[in-house]
């Protein structure tokens, strides 16, 4: 019998909480509403019983983590904190979290962004652990039978690659 993974999403929407956030000075002194929206791609739980599943106080749990940090500049930044934060379930396989700022400007209903992250296929991913140039790593290690290394979505990025680069050069210029 041919096996197959399910998957499925799990949401949370409409999650309002207060925050300090913002760049203007009168931003700084007072907390105002993020409304923040979260799809989770998970690993179909296999029973009937939380165990096996992601619960959804996870979502309110990490947006309440980052909030408390103290004052944030941007919904962007809340976004990826939270993303980042949700994806160390190892069931979670991507997200998605929109971040709404409704008093951001008097003449709109709301300005913000969304964030989305996913594993790397058949990689584990661990934010902060692998450092850059997990890539490469990852696939000398297959092809010698070694351990695969963790690998983060920051390896992932076009500046982390060409801050790489410029290291690598400096290091090189530097011994010379």
């Amino acid at each position: 019998m041919e096996q197959r993974r399910q998957r499925m999403t799990v949401f949370v929407e409409g999650l309002e909480l207060m925050a300090q956030i913002g760049i203007y000075d009168h931003e700084y002194d007072r907390r105002q509403p993020l409304i923040l929206d979260v799809e989770m791609g998970v690993a179909a739980p296999d029973a009937d019983s939380i165990s096996a599943a992601v619960d959804y106080q996870a979502v309110i749990d990490a947006a309440n983590r980052v909030i408390e940090r103290g004052h944030i500049q941007l919904v962007e930044h809340v976004a990826q904190e939270v993303a980042v934060d949700l994806l160390r379930n190892k069931r979670v396989l991507d997200v998605r979290v929109r971040v709404a700022k409704p008093e951001a400007f008097t003449t709109a209903h709301a300005a913000g962004a969304t964030w989305s992250v996913s594993r790397l296929p058949d990689l584990a991913v661990s934010p902060g652990v692998a450092g850059a140039n997990g890539l490469a790593r990852t696939a000398r290690a297959r092809s010698s039978g070694k351990r695969a290394p963790m690998v983060t979505w920051l390896d992932r990025l076009p500046i982390t690659q060409a801050i790489l680069r410029l290291r690598s050069a400096l290091r090189r210029a530097t011994v010379a």
